[in-house]
């Protein structure tokens, strides 16, 4: 039965990426037809540029970041968010992570050809695109989208021009909060719930893990740490949304014995996990896009330790030589203390959703290790 499955699951990777390529090559060639549309450059092109012989090379996208602005008729296809220029210049810079169209097309999907012919259902003279991959997922919420927002500024685009972001994320609690709060300032916000022409559309992209991009946020949500608080959080992950430790109750009771808080951000409104968080000094957790919580205890102490699922599977997809997870991008970003404990695997591996166990004894010590860095840290800031 789970050789059937992983032949099922190689077959679907196969098949989606021959069918991005084959998108991908028809667009190219759809491409070569003239089109009147004008690109400008608003802020000069940074193409991630690592030195030689270093250690971590992030993979094409990752630290690229531009602006620039598109004069000429474009349609915004829905599935995805790719723009194209009429009749039919595909604007590759129209989303993030482009450059993952030519080595990774089973997980940055080139847009279907019949776009081409879907008709807009709303017509806009001028915009601003956030759309972008994986954009559902709450760290890419803040990375992709809310982290685009300063550039746009330095990009001088007027508040009054609206961005148009995807429907589905734009009806999340937490996006209704953060725009509750004032994050988009004065600018008006599209969500996009079907295909969306615009006469001038202004695209952009933020290198990840910036940290002037977060705090551009963080200070229109009015969102800092709660002062002398130190709350040790061990953040639980609900089992139906998979990579969840087996041994899921032997942990949380010596978590509790180690005096943490155990919280799933599941239970929590966002308001509620932002205040949780801003007063949390040390968190411990499985990898888990609710780690991305720990920006909102920016500018006082906090220690990380993230537990990474076994080897082999993939949770560094922005390094080609060393893994490095966007939580750790983050504490640096933050100058939080960073420190992961691998997993053990619980069966055979299919993918990477997979649950799987932690050492409880290896964990201990882990712990013991954060903790202590977290209070020197303090304890040097006293000084």
């Amino acid at each position: 039965m789970v050789s059937v499955r992983r032949a099922k699951d190689v077959g679907v990777y196969h098949a989606m990426r021959w069918r991005s390529r084959l998108r991908r090559y028809g667009w190219n060639a759809l491409s070569l037809l003239p089109s009147s549309a004008s690109v400008t450059q608003l802020v000069p092109a940074e193409g991630g540029k690592v030195a030689a012989g270093a250690s971590f090379r992030p993979l094409p996208g990752v630290t690229t970041r531009f602006a620039v602005r598109v004069d000429g008729r474009c349609v915004i296809e829905l599935r995805f968010g790719w723009a194209f220029a009429r009749p039919a210049r595909f604007l590759r810079s129209s989303l993030p992570y482009a450059e993952w169209l030519s080595f990774h097309p089973n997980i940055v999907q080139a847009p279907p050809l019949s776009a081409l012919w879907r008709r807009p259902t709303t017509s806009l003279p001028e915009a601003v695109l956030l759309r972008a991959p994986w954009e559902g997922n709450y760290f890419h919420f803040f990375d992709d989208v809310l982290g685009r927002l300063k550039l746009l500024d330095e990009a001088g685009v007027p508040e009054s021009v609206p961005a148009i972001v995807g429907g589905e994320v734009f009806r999340r609690p937490y996006f209704q909060e953060a725009l509750r709060r004032g994050v988009f300032g004065a600018r008006p916000v599209v969500p996009q719930d079907g295909p969306i022409a615009v006469a001038r559309l202004y695209l952009c992209k933020e290198a990840g893990g910036r940290a002037d991009a977060y705090q551009f946020f963080l200070d229109r949500m009015e969102q800092t740490a709660s002062a002398g608080a130190n709350r040790h959080i061990f953040l639980a992950r609900s089992a139906a949304r998979g990579r969840t430790l087996t041994n899921e109750a032997e942990i949380e009771r010596l978590m509790g014995e180690l005096g943490f808080e155990v919280i799933d951000t599941d239970a929590l409104s966002p308001a509620e996990q932002w205040d949780t968080f801003a007063g949390a000094s040390v968190v411990v957790g499985a990898h888990s896009a609710g780690l991305a919580n720990i920006m909102f205890r920016r500018g006082a102490p906090l220690a990380l330790l993230e537990i990474l699922p076994p080897d082999g599977v993939q949770v560094g997809y922005n390094a080609v030589d060393r893994a490095k997870t966007d939580y750790e991008f983050l504490c640096e970003a933050f100058g939080f203390s960073y420190r992961s404990l691998t997993g053990m695997q619980v069966g055979e591996l299919l993918h990477r959703q997979q649950d799987f166990a932690v050492d409880a004894g290896a964990l201990r010590e882990a712990v013991r290790d954060v903790i202590a860095a977290v209070d020197g840290r303090a304890a040097s800031l006293s000084r």
